[in-house]
């Protein structure tokens, strides 16, 4: 719902990274905080042709630097995939969906439905509710509801040897909160989602605080585990990937098998839900030969999986680096 490979929207072309691009971008990956000067000196580059280069890997989306807050934190403990199938144009239905603040993500798909939107709700009522307004848009001919009731993978293992990377989102009760956030932690950790890089003067002045006590602030957040800052790396610019959203029916432990997919490199989520598939995926993989060759015979080698549904993304419309929709 904080962050991605994560999942990300883009239309543009692939980029070649220099080894200075590949060595700021560890450095961030390790503090997306970091000074320019401190990653000049990493580099051996001033802290000004430090500045150019990284706004010219966000200006070309390769990065992103932002910050993530678990949503349990926030007071949202809900949380669905609401797979859709409509009698007209799903990109229409889609953008539309998209609009909606508990709608976390949308894309459209191949296979069995059409649309997958991921929702994020305060609690059960407002799911309900939430649920039959996307009945109530236009085209939406049948919804199908899969409650998450556990989240077994919800991050990306940057190390992975596949080079997919990538930090994704930190899943819900990753993240703990400080006794209480008050106005002015919230005001921050809008801001940084938005910008994880945002100064302190910045954030002192739209949290109505003093650059010390902003600083301070963010130190608090950040070392109570409330707020993580995360560099996303996004390998659908650098080399073409495939996504897709993976349904799996088990007959055995349905634990176990989550544990034996947790140490898939390809496997960035894994969600046990309610509904027909016992567990939710989403997988990135190199091309479609290689998603195939994932569906036909990596996943399905496990004992116990009897059968999966895959769903690969066509167009994202909407993707949250974090859980925007909140507060």
């Amino acid at each position: 719902m904080t962050t991605a490979p994560t999942r990300i929207r883009t239309e543009r072309p692939v980029i070649a990274l220099d080894p200075v691009d590949a060595a700021l971008i560890d450095l961030l990956r390790e503090d997306g905080r970091a000074t320019f000067s401190d990653m000049g000196n990493g580099v051996n580059l001033s802290g000004e042709a430090i500045r150019h280069r990284i706004d010219r890997l966000e200006r070309a989306g390769v990065i992103k630097v932002v910050g993530s807050v678990s949503p349990e934190v926030l007071g949202f403990e809900t949380f669905a995939l609401v797979a859709i199938n409509v009698s007209t144009s799903a990109t229409a239905v889609a953008e539309k969906l998209a609009e909606f603040p508990a709608a976390d993500f949308v894309v459209s798909t191949a296979g069995e439905f059409d649309i997958l939107v991921e929702v994020v709700c305060r609690d059960d009522d407002e799911l309900l509710e939430v649920l039959d307004s996307i009945r109530a848009v236009p085209g939406v001919q049948q919804c199908r509801t899969f409650l998450y009731l556990s989240f077994d993978k919800y991050v990306y293992d940057e190390s992975s040897p596949t080079g997919l990377g990538g930090a994704r989102r930190l899943g819900p009760g990753t993240q703990q909160a400080p006794a209480t956030l008050d106005e002015a932690d919230l005001t921050i950790i809008r801001a940084l989602r938005e910008d994880g890089r945002a100064s302190y003067t910045d954030l002192a002045a739209i949290s109505g605080m003093t650059y010390p006590s902003a600083r301070r602030r963010v130190l608090r957040l950040r070392e109570s585990g409330v707020l993580h800052i995360n560099t996303i790396v996004n390998p659908l610019v650098l080399q073409r990937r495939v996504q897709a959203g993976i349904g799996v029916k088990v007959t055995g432990n349905i634990r176990a098998v989550a544990e034996q997919l947790h140490g898939m490199p390809e496997v960035g989520m894994v969600l046990t839900t309610s509904g027909p598939h016992d567990l939710m995926l989403e997988v990135t993989c190199r091309d479609k030969a290689d998603l195939a060759d994932f569906v036909g015979s990596r996943l399905r080698s496990i004992e116990s999986v009897s059968a999966t549904h895959t769903y690969t993304y066509l167009h994202i419309h909407k993707l949250a680096y974090t859980w925007s929709g909140l507060t």
